[in-house]
Parts: C-alpha cells; structure tokens; sequence
C-alpha cells in the first residue's frame, strides 16, 4: 500500500512539474510571424511572472509594455494585419492558459495591445512628428482683422518702395552721357547711388526683399480668406 501511494504521488507531482512545459503549444504552432512574436513575448513575461499577471490590471499593463517594447515595431505598419495578428495572438495564449486567460481578459488584452503597438509604431525612433501644414495654420494666429489690414498695407507700401528703388537702379545701371557741342559734355544720370557705385547687389537685394514680402502677403491672405 505504501509503495502504491508512494507510485501516486511520484506520478502527481510529475504531472505538476510537467505543466508549465505544455504552456506555449498552441503559440508555438502560430503560422503568423507577428502572431507568434507576440505570443512569444508573452509566454516568455508569464514564466517569468507568474500567469495572475493576466487577471491584475497593473500587472496585465506592465506586461503589455515589457512585450511591446520587445516587438520588431517596424514589422508593424498595417492596422489591420496588427489586429489579426494580435487576435491569434490572444486565441493561441487562451488555449495555452485556460485557467488564467478569461473570455473578457482575453478581450481586454487584446485592445491593450492592439493600442500599444499602434502607438510605439507611430513613436518609433527616426520619424519625424513634425507635420508642415501646421505652420501655415499658425502664421496668422492671434492676429485681429485690423492687424491683418495695418500688416497689408505695410507690406504693399513696402512692396511699392522696392519697387522704386528697384528702377532707380536699373536706370542708373543704363546710364550714359549726351554732348551738347565742343567737348563739353553733360551726364545724364549719376553713376552712383546712395553715394556709393551702382553694383548688381543692390538689386538682387530688392528681388529677395519683393519675394519675400510677396510670399508673406500671398500666405496671410490665404488664412485671412480660410477664416
């Protein structure tokens, strides 16, 4: 009788070492690659924590954390394939954890890590968050229709002023001198401006300013009209 007893309880406990090897059976049959990443990942926390990480909000927050961070990331572009991948995922852990992976756990895990991945995605290193057609939609923010008015008309009376000096210099540039008999001879136009030789800079100075000048009105007036 003791040596039978003895039998059973050597085969119960054998039992009871065994189980944690069965875990993961149906994660390592997984086809999708990215189903049995995830599946992986989580087999992996759940040995090292203990299966009540499922059942406990915090703990269950933390795993999906430790498992997406571990996650090739850039494997994960598609929402739709995430969500099916994830959901196999989560079948796969219920066949593997029965007793610790409810129907509604289930259901919650898989949102926390259809969410979590979704936004390590968007946040993975070398993207660029910045988004272009926010600065235009901010240029004329805070700006009063009387500021807008007063800004245009300072651009257009400073438009109108290189414009001006623009064909002052372009006249000088062509310049010459007319004889009114003898030797004598009479200029026609000063070779200088502003005391200085007339050179090319100063107009290609008045060019950029009438771009520049012309680009900001073209962009206030744009978001004046949007409003």
């Amino acid at each position: 009788m003791k040596k039978l007893s003895a039998c059973l309880l050597a085969l119960v406990m054998m039992a009871a070492l065994c189980v944690p090897s069965f875990a993961g059976n149906a994660v390592n049959a997984l086809p999708d690659a990215n189903a049995k990443e995830i599946g992986d990942a989580v087999v992996t926390y759940v040995t090292a924590n203990g299966a009540t990480v499922f059942a406990d909000d915090a703990q269950r927050g933390q795993m999906v954390t430790a498992v997406v961070r571990g996650l090739s990331i850039a494997n994960y572009s598609n929402e739709v394939a995430n969500a099916t991948s994830i959901a196999l995922a989560v079948e796969a852990l219920q066949a593997d954890y029965p007793d610790d992976l409810t129907a509604d756990v289930a259901a919650t895990l898989q949102t926390e890590l259809l969410t979590a991945i979704q936004n390590a995605y968007a946040a993975r290193p070398g993207v660029s968050t910045f988004d272009p057609s926010e600065v235009g939609d901010n240029i004329a923010d805070g700006f009063s229709d009387s500021d807008l008015s007063g800004l245009f008309d300072s651009l257009r009376n400073a438009v109108s002023d290189l414009g001006d000096r623009l064909e002052g210099v372009f006249r000088q540039s062509g310049g010459g001198s007319s004889s009114t008999g003898g030797d004598d001879t009479t200029p026609t136009e000063s070779t200088t401006f502003a005391g200085e030789p007339a050179t090319g800079d100063t107009a290609i100075y008045a060019i950029a300013g009438v771009a520049a000048a012309s680009a900001i009105a073209l962009v206030l007036t744009r978001k004046k009209k949007s409003k």
